[in-house]
């Protein structure tokens, strides 16, 4: 069979409003590119016919901090999590099967020092949260160790090195969870060569970089499950 390449649904959750426990600003990227069309190319080239139809499941939502994507069964406002997992079994409806979730957040946490501090704590609950609702379903994670913190934020701090210390841990402590370090991404921090005009967000050569580089260590791990 042709390796085909699948995206069930856009992105229809961008700009969606905020709840009571959201940050007060919204920031909405227009024209965005996440790193998942790059891992799906990467997937279908290095798999072949093996990888059959590679599915995306894009549910982003660019600004946020990791707390709002917490299972909260008593906040109606606290709809990410529902959503993100209503995605996923609705990919089983065509006959697709969810094989990882790749997560790349955190820079928004990164510039409020509580969320810092509890990030790692609420990265575990969220992960677990997601793999017992998703039963039996086998769910690896890829994190992306964030490379900055959101300085678009009001009165952030740098709390960087805090949630890139958290997402190592994690990385190590829960099983199946693997990571890749955006700092080393073609990208230089200083001159914000690869990075948007803003200088805030990653360019789409360096965004596809970062798929590839999910790709392979995804390959490397469970090439067995494609």
């Amino acid at each position: 069979m042709e390796p085909q390449l699948s995206i069930k649904g856009d992105d229809d959750q961008q700009g969606e409003g905020r709840g009571k426990d959201q940050p007060t600003k919204t920031r909405v990227v227009e024209n965005g590119i996440s790193p998942g069309m790059g891992f799906a190319h990467e997937i279908l080239r290095k798999a072949g016919p093996r990888a059959g139809v590679v599915g995306l499941v894009p549910t982003a939502i660019g600004g946020t901090v990791i707390r709002q994507w917490m299972k909260n069964t008593t906040d109606p406002n606290a709809t990410y999590y529902q959503h993100l997992v209503e995605r996923i079994k609705a990919s089983d409806k065509d006959g697709g099967v969810v094989r990882a979730l790749l997560w790349f957040q955190g820079e928004s946490d990164a510039a409020v020092k509580d969320y810092a501090i509890n990030y790692k704590d609420n990265l575990k609950t969220l992960i677990n949260d997601l793999r017992n609702d998703l039963k039996p379903r086998f769910l690896p994670v890829i994190l992306v160790k964030i490379a900055i913190y959101d300085f678009f934020a009001v009165n952030g701090t740098d709390n960087l090195s805090t949630v890139r210390a958290a997402q190592e841990a994690v990385s190590n402590e829960v099983p199946d969870v693997s990571i890749i370090d955006s700092w080393k991404l073609p990208m230089n921090l200083t001159t914000r060569e690869g990075f948007n005009l803003d200088r805030g967000h990653f360019n789409s050569t360096v965004l596809l970089t970062a798929g590839r580089w999910l790709a392979d260590t995804y390959l490397s791990r469970y090439s067995q499950l494609l």
